[in-house]
């Protein structure tokens, strides 16, 4: 295990061989217990090296799911991207552009409103009076 902290690219990481991301990723974890119970006793001396530490661990993490899922790696490349994130062509003449603003599925009436019931008459009981009963062994003190 290496002391030293790394920070590891997602490039990088793809470079690397499963077994070794596992490795990677052991000696990470225990690289961030240490930074926590570090920062806990006030001997750490740059705090934001949790935080580099945690993100580091989602890297890999993030390799081996795509290896073990059999996923695309994403890349800025990756045709499926740039698909999704391509926008519409706009349509050429005014009459593709109304239909396409006009919506295909008709639109249900708004619902009535709600009859409002009359207030219903209540009886107002009369709470039962409460006693005050006097503490014992003290008299009570006249103003």
């Amino acid at each position: 295990m290496s002391s030293a902290f790394q920070e590891v690219t997602p490039q990088d990481a793809r470079g690397r061989s499963t077994g070794d991301l596992a490795a990677l990723e052991k000696d990470l974890r225990h690289q961030l217990w240490k930074a926590k119970f570090d920062n806990f006793t006030n001997r750490l001396d740059d705090s934001s090296k949790i935080e580099k530490l945690r993100r580091t661990i989602a890297r890999v993490k993030t390799v081996l799911h795509e290896r073990s899922e059999g996923a695309e790696p994403i890349t800025i490349n990756n045709p499926i991207v740039e698909a999704k994130s391509a926008p519409e062509p706009e349509p050429e003449n005014e009459q593709e552009a109304s239909a396409e603003s006009k919506p295909t599925v008709p639109t249900k009436a708004a619902k009535p409103a709600k009859a409002t019931k009359p207030a219903k008459a209540t009886k107002k009981v009369a709470a039962p009076a409460k006693s005050k009963k006097k503490a014992k062994g003290k008299p009570e003190k006249k103003r």
